[in-house]
């Protein structure tokens, strides 16, 4: 990363935090947070949806220069410019973006601008940019000098790639493939008889010198090659085992292996009847090993497939020992654990039954528990016992009272009808009374009416016959 790319960064954003105080005449500080507070503050006043939206876009601005910076930082400890100067770039383009828009909040907003004094702008003038015009100027300059370090760098990887792979295509012709068998080559002992050689090894296995052990078998073999002691001496220094001993240990059965069987082969008499013992041994040891296993087993068997496995395990060594009275044990026990298995799975679906049941019986759950009580030794079959009689308390308790409160749910809602009903009643005869009296009022008013024609005609008609009087 370039030194020079980071310092532009650090100017950038220590203009962020410019007290612009010394360029202007304001009440505002902190540049750019400062600005964001500002909008904040005016929002809680005024309640100017856009300030809000200005006061979240300085602080997104503030957030991605810190990034910026620290992604730098990040660059230039390991030599690495990853995507810092598309960070610096991006972080211009805001620059320019919030000036823009700090030039369009000024002209539409300029009585709040005023009254609060900000960056001085009551009496106008340029000094609210000049930040923003020097942090596009730093971030851009950060980004094209970190650009052209991260071209450098792209060049001077291909150049170490394309030597490297040059060195290893020449390291890989002078190996071997690697699905090429390794294949152990010997130097000959030359001017030793067989016996020297093969006591010689036996030596070199003893001080745990398996190679220089096999060197010698493999000379010895070359001088006679119906050595049996050579053949199994061999064996043993493939094996890396000291002597027959732990020769006769090992996991893999001794007849398997085809130099002890050429070895068996080529021996007579006594040492003939010893490599037989040697593979007699090793078969007593298995069937021994397989024995205790098997008690081991039996101990923790827990159902039939367990008792199977151990029976089969004890069937391929009968008859050693007590084996086959152990099978016999474990045949009966497996029928037991057979029996145990079919109730238990008996009892489990009746539980489910008995648990799904939209109506609960206390008696069907306590014969279900009585059917895990019968297996209490058996698994969690003593658990299941207490669960299910517990669970059908609860669950008949609960159905009475989902009863109980049913039939108080029914009768408020009869009663909520029938109050209903009776308000429904009574409107409408309080309805009835109403146009009653309403009517009556209207025959009332029309008896009025025509009583107060009759009296205005009766008016009239005095009136006239006085009229008519005075003329007479």
């Amino acid at each position: 990363m370039n030194v020079a790319a980071f310092i532009f960064g650090l100017v950038g954003v220590a203009i962020n935090f410019f007290p612009f105080a010394i360029l202007s005449n304001n009440n505002n500080p902190f540049g750019d947070l400062g600005f964001a507070g500002f909008f904040f503050g005016w929002l809680t006043r005024q309640g100017e949806l856009f300030f809000f939206l200005y006061g979240i876009f300085g602080i997104v601005f503030t957030v991605n220069q810190i990034v910026a910076i620290f992604g730098s930082y990040h660059a230039l400890m390991r030599n690495r410019n990853k995507n810092v100067p598309g960070f610096f770039k991006f972080t211009a383009y805001l620059c320019f973006i919030e000036a823009a828009v700090m030039f369009y909040v000024y002209s539409m907003y300029m009585d709040a601008v005023r009254s609060s004094g900000l960056y001085g702008l009551a009496g106008g003038g340029i000094a609210p940019y000049v930040p923003m015009i020097l942090q596009v100027v730093c971030f851009a300059l950060a980004s094209a000098l970190s650009r052209a370090d991260e071209a450098e760098d792209k060049n001077r990887n291909s150049s170490n790639s394309a030597s490297s792979q040059t060195t290893q295509s020449s390291h890989s012709s002078t190996q071997s493939s690697p699905f090429q068998k390794k294949i152990k080559t010997f130097e000959p002992v030359l001017g030793v008889e067989t016996e020297a050689l093969i006591k010689r090894a036996f030596i070199f296995m003893a001080d745990n010198d398996f190679d220089e052990a096999e060197r010698y078998f493999e000379q010895a073999l070359r001088q006679d090659p119906e050595n049996s002691q050579a053949y199994l001496g061999k064996l043993m220094a493939e094996l890396k085992v000291h002597n027959t001993d732990e020769l006769i240990k090992i996991a893999k059965p001794l007849k398997d292996e085809k130099l002890f069987q050429r070895a068996l082969n080529f021996a007579k008499g006594d040492e003939k009847t010893q490599l037989e013992s040697y593979v007699e041994t090793q078969e007593q040891n298995f069937t021994e090993q397989k024995y205790i296993k098997a008690l081991d087993y039996k101990v923790r068997i827990a159902s039939s497939s367990d008792a199977q496995n151990v029976i089969k395990i004890l069937a391929s060594i009968v008859p050693y020992k007590d084996s086959e009275t152990l099978i016999q044990e474990l045949e009966q026990k497996k029928e037991e654990l057979e029996a145990l298995e079919k109730k238990y799975m008996n009892a489990c679906v009746a539980r489910r039954n008995v648990e799904k049941d939209a109506k609960p019986d206390i008696e069907k759950f306590n014969r279900v528990a009585e059917m895990f009580e019968e297996i209490s030794d058996y698994k969690d079959s003593k658990s299941l016992a207490e669960e299910l009689r517990r669970s059908g308390v609860e669950r008949v308790e609960k159905a009475k009272k989902d009863k109980r409160d049913m039939i108080m749910l029914v009768i408020i809602l009869m009663l909520l009808m029938i109050a209903v009903a009776v308000m429904y009643a009574y409107n409408k005869i309080s309805e009835r009374k109403e146009a009653e009296r309403a009517q009556q009022a209207r025959i009332e008013a029309q008896r009025a009416k025509i009583e107060a024609e009759k009296n205005e005609e009766k008016s009239r008609i005095e009136a006239l016959k006085l009229e008519l009087q005075g003329q007479k």
